[in-house]
């Protein structure tokens, strides 16, 4: 509905009024005649108000359009705050498995550390025979727990989309490779995110 009826109506309602009185003062010479004329437009009278209740109508008609379209609007707002809590959720459950990966990552970095120097002592060939065999079997200590955290960033990774094949030739430096590939993908998407 235009903007334009409302002033329409009220400049069409000015006018008649003036016509209206124009016309009562012009048919009659005194005042008595005058309002026993003003008294024949009574019809005029119940015009008006038959008027403003159309007004009154229309009115209403125009706040329950708007009502209506309000509440189109909030359950499009409801869903959408859905789809964002959704969102966030997923994010939160990324960023901690990527905290996880980082924990073992380290964990991984380490361990590997620990294994090249045992397996550097391994073959001292300055050492005894019971040092050589200590460093060995602390070496292949080292390399089950490595064997282990492989398991462990290989299950995140899957979880989070770098997925490896299970029972890979990987050895865990090429798996730690990948996990740290994976943390600095997720690292540049995540400022790229907060800087769009």
């Amino acid at each position: 509905m235009s903007n334009k009826v409302p002033i329409v109506v009220g400049v069409g309602v000015i006018v008649l009024l003036v016509l209206g009185g124009v016309a009562v003062f012009l048919m009659g010479s005194t005042w008595t005649e005058r309002g026993t004329i003003g008294d024949s437009f009574g019809m005029t009278n119940a015009l008006f108000s038959g008027l403003a209740f159309a007004g009154v109508v229309y009115a209403i008609l125009l706040q329950r359009q708007e009502l209506a379209l309000q509440r189109e609007e909030l359950q499009l707002t409801r869903q959408e705050l859905s789809k964002s809590a959704a969102a966030q959720q997923e994010t939160a459950d990324t960023q901690r498995q990527l905290a996880q990966l980082n924990a073992y990552t380290a964990l991984m970095t380490y361990k590997l550390s620990e294994m090249r120097e045992a397996l550097d002592h391994s073959r001292n060939p300055r050492a005894s025979i019971e040092s050589t065999s200590k460093w060995t079997d602390r070496y292949k200590a080292v390399r089950t727990e490595c064997v282990r955290i492989e398991a462990y960033i290989e299950n995140i990774l899957f979880r989070v989309g770098g997925r490896l094949d299970n029972g890979s030739d990987k050895s865990p430096k090429e798996i730690l490779d990948d996990a740290m590939k994976l943390c600095e993908k997720f690292n540049k998407s995540s400022v790229e995110n907060e800087e769009g």
